[in-house]
């Protein structure tokens, strides 16, 4: 299914099945999602290493598979490590600011974000949106992603600041 006009950005910690923060690249985490999901690829749409560098994922024409039921309306970014034991690296937070922004821009959302800062969220926060009435459909979550070290109101406030 193709992505078309995606109102959100969600962030994500590839914490899943782990004990410690390991440095997941795109690859181990598309294998993972193909053959222990059955999924027909990674869910995410980028993953940003502990270094900083970024990698692609799912196309990003392509509806991800990162938030049950809001898929078709959201771009997935997910961060290597372990959001509940450490926060992102300086270099993950810097690279996924810029990320963020230049998705914002991709898809017309820089001024809503600018307007409504929930545009991004982590997918703990999709509860917020579905109280709201925003995230309709959507089942709620327990997650605590992208972990409960990662301060997303701080998170926001950089790329409000880097706009």
């Amino acid at each position: 299914m193709q992505l078309k006009n995606p109102t959100h950005i969600v962030i994500h910690t590839a914490a899943a099945g782990t004990t410690k923060a390991i440095d997941q690249s795109a690859a181990t985490i598309r294998a993972y999602h193909v053959k222990t999901k059955k999924w027909s690829d990674i869910g995410y749409h980028f993953v940003v290493r502990l270094d900083g560098d970024v990698e692609e994922g799912r196309p990003l024409n392509q509806v991800g598979a990162h938030v049950e039921g809001f898929n078709s309306q959201s771009v997935g970014i997910c961060f290597a490590g372990h959001g509940d034991l450490q926060d992102f690296t300086p270099e993950q937070k810097k690279a996924g600011i810029t990320l963020v922004c230049q998705m914002l821009e991709h898809f017309e959302l820089t001024d809503e974000f600018k307007k409504n800062p929930m545009r991004v969220i982590g997918h703990r926060e999709i509860n917020q949106l579905i109280d709201a009435g925003v995230a309709k459909g959507t089942p709620k979550t327990s997650k605590t992603c992208p972990g409960k070290k990662v301060d997303m109101s701080a998170f926001r406030k950089a790329v409000l600041a880097a706009l």
